[in-house]
Parts: C-alpha cells; structure tokens; sequence
C-alpha cells in the first residue's frame, strides 16, 4: 500500500472534527442547544459508533468467564458510565479490538503489517501503540493535536 492511499483513506472520510467544526462547535458558543448537543454532530457520532459494533449473525452464545471481582466493578462501573449494560460494553470492547475500532481498511492493513513485522500478538501490538502516543504526548504534551492545539501545547 503506498502511503498515497494511506493519506487519502483519511481525507476522504469525513471525521467528527470535520462534523463538530462544520457546525460550529468550536470556538464559539452555540445558538442553541442542539447545535452542540443534537443534529448533525449527534448522527456523526452515531455513525461513528456503529462501525465498532458486532455484526448481527442471527445468533448469540452465551459464554461465563471468570475474573477478578475488581475488574468485573470496573466494567459494571464502565457500562453504567456509557449508559450501556454489561454484556453490551464487553461486546463494544472486544468488537473494537477485534476490528481495529472501526479504522478505514487501508489503516487496519497497514498497522496489521506493522504488527506481523514486529511479530506481536494484537494486545501486545496496541499497548505498544499506547506506549508510543505516550511517548510523544511526553515530548509534545496533553492534547497536542486536538483542533485547539497551539493553545493546549507544552510552553
């Protein structure tokens, strides 16, 4: 794949920055309401949000897993938080790592590359990911690409 196709994979789609942006969101406060809170940037983000979760196969399987009572209050916490219930958030999660969380194809193939050369498994492969944002957010600081960025940039 030629980094040509990479970028244009991006540009192509329309993101919720381009959504919230188009709509005013930024820098300014809204007229009313909905402009912020409803409307077009609510049906972006729930676009968005469909394309990490599972697909409808005309069948579930139930499935009993045992964990740690603390990790189990964290996803109980997690689904309450998202207003979501429990199996819900598990299958929005493991949905989302399993499909790159919704990244366009041209992404997923590429970093699916990158981890067959570093030869890690998929959780090894997305800590080191996190490992490496970390390690630029250290150089550059906390929101240093958010649309506001020169603003929220380290002095």
């Amino acid at each position: 794949m030629q980094a040509d196709e990479f970028l244009a994979s991006f540009v192509a789609r329309p993101t919720i920055v381009d959504a919230l942006s188009s709509h005013g969101s930024f820098g300014k406060k809204p007229k009313r309401r909905d402009e912020t809170y409803g409307g077009p940037v609510m049906r972006e983000l729930a676009r968005m949000q469909t394309r990490v979760q599972a697909p409808s196969t005309g069948g579930t399987v139930s499935v009993t897993v045992r964990m740690p009572s603390e990790l189990a209050s964290f996803l109980k916490s997690q689904a309450a938080e998202s207003r979501r219930g429990l199996t819900g958030i598990v299958i929005r999660w493991l949905q989302g790592v399993r499909s790159h969380f919704g990244l366009p194809e041209a992404a997923t193939t590429l970093l699916e590359s990158d981890r067959t050369a570093l030869r890690m498994e998929r959780l090894e492969y997305l800590l080191h990911v996190l490992f490496q944002r970390s390690l630029e957010l250290r150089d550059k600081g906390p929101g240093f690409d958010a649309p506001q960025a020169p603003e929220l940039s380290r002095q």
